[in-house]
């Protein structure tokens, strides 16, 4: 029996170890507090670290990869872990997603605020960067696809999944 797990989204993981992170006391729910103001940007800037890392700074980003010391998320390493737990043969595990680019990564501000530029858009709308996503999809070496979200048409992402889930059942 294979376990599939496929993640659909137009924004990057934002799991949280911390719920303080969602707080939205007025006194942390500023530009200059120590979590910003209350967006999904805080995902960004708790969970992913780039070159340079400087999350509320303006400007492109280069090697971003999940932040593996971040005070309010896990590392997806350990929601990998979990996944393979739960199979006593991990090879019958087969994940995908329908996500966001992971690049390009640029953060821009917009109304006062440090906001991440979409990775790609599409006539459904935008999607962030999926930094965290990506590297847990890759996780699964063999065992996963990936598709932009961005499609137009999201026929050929579904036909990808089904085709590696077969490839699993296969061997």
């Amino acid at each position: 029996m294979v376990l599939s797990v496929v993640i659909i989204s137009d924004e990057d993981d934002c799991s949280v170890s911390d719920a303080t992170m969602f707080d939205i006391d007025p006194e942390l729910n500023t530009n200059d507090s120590v979590l910003g103001r209350l967006s999904s940007f805080r995902c960004f800037e708790f969970g992913v670290a780039c070159n340079p890392d400087t999350p509320r700074v303006p400007g492109p980003r280069q090697e971003c990869t999940p932040r593996s010391s971040s005070q309010f998320m896990p590392d997806v390493s350990d929601y990998a872990d979990f996944l393979e737990g739960l199979k006593q043969d991990s090879s019958n595990i087969v994940v995908a997603g329908i996500i966001g680019n992971p690049t390009p990564v640029e953060v821009v501000i917009r109304n006062g605020r440090p906001k991440l530029d979409p990775s790609c858009s599409s006539s459904s709308g935008e999607a962030d960067p999926a930094v965290r996503l990506d590297a847990f999809l890759k996780e699964f070496p063999e065992r996963n696809t990936t598709t932009t979200i961005c499609n137009e048409d999201l026929s050929d992402a579904l036909t990808s999944i089904a085709e590696r889930i077969a490839s699993v059942l296969g061997s």
